[in-house]
């Protein structure tokens, strides 16, 4: 079966996210679980790093602006970068650690 075209699948952001201390994506996924379930999302890449947890989380671009106003209000997480291309923001991670 043919893939979906590009435009039929969806546009999304990624988000680069810092927990303020060590976890693993299952224990970033309890955190974040109401905020995923009801918009959408998707964890990628968690990367523990000294004492803290970096990620990245899948989101649709039209929760975009809301969710890293939602993310940033939580207590332990913040958003250090974004882009349409995962590839983008895992480089960013990257010079971060």
């Amino acid at each position: 079966m043919p893939r979906a075209k590009k435009s039929a699948r969806g546009k999304h952001r990624w988000i680069g996210l810092e927990f303020n201390f060590e976890l693993t994506k299952a224990e970033a996924s309890a955190i974040l679980s109401a905020f995923i379930d009801e918009n959408r999302c998707e964890i990628f890449d968690v990367t523990k790093r000294d004492m803290r947890t970096l990620a990245i989380l899948k989101v649709p671009l039209d929760f975009y602006v809301d969710s890293k106003i939602m993310l940033n209000e939580l207590g332990n997480v913040c958003t250090l970068t974004s882009s349409g291309k995962i590839r983008l923001v895992r480089e960013r991670l990257n010079s971060i650690r």
